[in-house]
């Protein structure tokens, strides 16, 4: 998941690609390559991603005489609102809502104290810290918090977690007072990404375009929702744009948060469909088939519901839930999967942190292996996406912000991590047409940036010869105790050790040989974390 505000992030295609296998890639910092450093990305990248904020100019627009012949897609972040004050100046309409409990008892359309009930859970309730005059939070520490009972607004005067009491300006910001029996649902609103009112670390300075610290989460169903992905349209293609990045367009919404910084699952998010105070909660799926009016949406403003060759293309990113569990059946019920409706769907999606995952804050961040079990549900989650043909992106590691700890990363150390992952990528791929792997296009970042493609992926291994269209990759894990997974293909093998052990003496099937040493195996020792690609001899 990607987390930016100023930052500007793209997704380029380009028309052709001189890899085995189609790559798109992620670059963090100014985009004003040199003409050798466009030439290199029309080669080989058939997707570029590029988090910055300076340098687009001199390539992006039509008419430019440096725009490169590729498709250039603006990033959109689609769960948030960061600017609060515009947000709250549509309380009712503008933002995703939780359940934070129940009526106790009936309200009289003057009762100002009450208690809520909730099946146990926590009290997440906290009083506005602004004073009474101002109705728009300042920022984190001078804010102002509601609840929502039916269609009333209700501001927060004070909270009593131990009483699990609230005491209340009625009939608040434009709405009327009204009675209400026991048992109906009392809504508070959604933020994201621990951006909450009050909340420990609430002015983050390590990401000063969140200054203030308020996020709010946005319903999907709301006219909100769906007019911020049009204007974002019309406004990129405007400009040159392709279309849009859709970032965290999944089941999930990213990092939800309740008003005291606790998580919030989608499960405890109101579905407006639903009337407000018998709210029925949202499901993953009914989550999912929420955001499909905002690509239809998009789509018919442009007149292209029925094209596949007009703007604007949409891209999402992790549209599967972030947790995907093959031992419940996944999150099947995909945007891109339902053609009759929506012909044109999405162009594509991404899968994060395919190989490694990358910590801390944008800028600084740290790189990490996956666990061997994100590891194996990342396996399974591309080969359930290509079962069912859905243009999937496996990324190396994260979709954005994050990317400069890999390309500032020193050379061997890079390839350790990106051979890793692509060797992964390789494990589960179908085929050439629906598979797309993520490599971030600049090395050498914090001193000499310049773009370099590895010779890895255009080492010619053909169509693969085994399959585990079930998901059952144990299946490529030789006989004799070991923990590595090897897979052929017309022209080669690829070995995985996704373990925290080393594994001696790993059976290949076969002799083949290593296209960078030109040394011939049978067997390899593989590392803890390792990827090797071998060709035949």
């Amino acid at each position: 998941m990607t987390v930016t505000g100023l930052l500007l992030l793209l997704v380029v295609v380009a028309t052709a690609s001189a890899t085995e296998y189609p790559i798109y890639g992620i670059h963090a910092g100014q985009a004003n390559f040199s003409d050798a450093d466009l030439q290199v990305i029309e080669d080989n990248w058939s997707f570029l991603m590029l988090v910055s904020n300076q340098g687009t100019e001199a390539w992006l627009p039509k008419s430019s005489p440096r725009r490169i012949s590729t498709r250039i897609v603006h990033y959109k972040n689609t769960w948030s609102r960061d600017d609060y004050a515009h947000a709250e100046t549509d309380r009712a309409n503008a933002m995703a809502y939780y359940a934070a409990g129940r009526l106790e008892s009936p309200l009289t359309a003057h009762d100002t104290t009450f208690t809520l009930v909730k099946d146990g859970s926590a009290f997440t309730l906290l009083p506005s810290s602004a004073p009474p005059a101002i109705n728009i939070s300042v920022n984190c520490t001078l804010a102002v918090t509601w609840i929502r009972v039916g269609d009333e607004l209700m501001r927060i005067v004070a909270a009593s977690a131990a009483a699990r009491r609230v005491t209340v300006v009625r009939g608040w910001d434009g709405t009327s007072a009204q009675a209400h029996t026991a048992g109906v649902t009392v809504l508070a609103p959604l933020y994201s990404g621990g951006h909450t009112p009050n909340s420990p670390g609430c002015v983050d300075s390590t990401e000063p375009w969140r200054i203030g610290g308020l996020t709010y989460a946005v319903d999907p169903q709301t006219e909100y929702g769906i007019q911020m992905l049009l204007d974002a349209a019309h406004t990129d293609v405007q400009a040159g744009y392709d279309g849009l990045w859709l970032d965290c367009f999944s089941s999930d919404i990213f990092l939800a948060t309740a008003m005291d910084g606790s998580r919030v699952q989608t499960t405890d998010v109101w579905n407006r469909a639903s009337r407000a105070e018998n709210a029925t909660l949202y499901t993953a799926s009914s989550f999912l088939e929420a955001q499909k009016p905002r690509v239809t949406a998009v789509y018919a403003a442009f007149g292209v519901l029925h094209s596949a060759d007009k703007a604007p293309f949409l891209y999402a990113n992790d549209m599967f839930s972030y947790d995907f569990p093959l031992s419940r059946g996944g999150n099947y019920r995909l945007l891109v999967a339902d053609p009759p409706a929506y012909p044109r769907a999405l162009t594509g999606y991404d899968i994060e942190s395919y190989g490694i995952t990358m910590q801390g804050p944008c800028g600084s961040s740290t790189l990490e292996w996956i666990s061997l079990e994100s590891w194996t549900a990342n396996v399974q989650e591309f080969i359930a996406a290509s079962n069912m043909g859905l243009a999937s992106m496996c990324n190396t590691g994260d979709a954005g912000c994050h990317s400069p700890a890999l390309e500032s990363a020193p050379l061997h150390i890079r390839n350790h991590y990106e051979g890793f992952a692509y060797a992964s990528f390789l494990l589960g791929v179908l085929n050439s047409t629906l598979g797309r792997f993520g490599v971030y296009p600049v090395y050498n970042a914090t001193t000499q940036p310049r773009v370099w493609l590895h010779p890895r992926y255009s080492w010619r291994l053909g169509a693969p010869m085994e399959f585990a269209l079930d998901g059952n990759i144990s299946k490529y894990i030789p006989s004799g105790g070991h923990v590595s997974y090897v897979r052929h293909f017309e022209q080669g093998v690829v070995a995985v050790n996704p373990t925290v052990h080393e594994d001696r003496g790993v059976p290949l099937g076969g002799t083949f040989v290593d296209p960078e040493t030109g040394t011939a195996h049978d067997a390899v020792t593989l590392p803890d974390h390792t990827g090797l690609i071998l060709l035949k001899a």
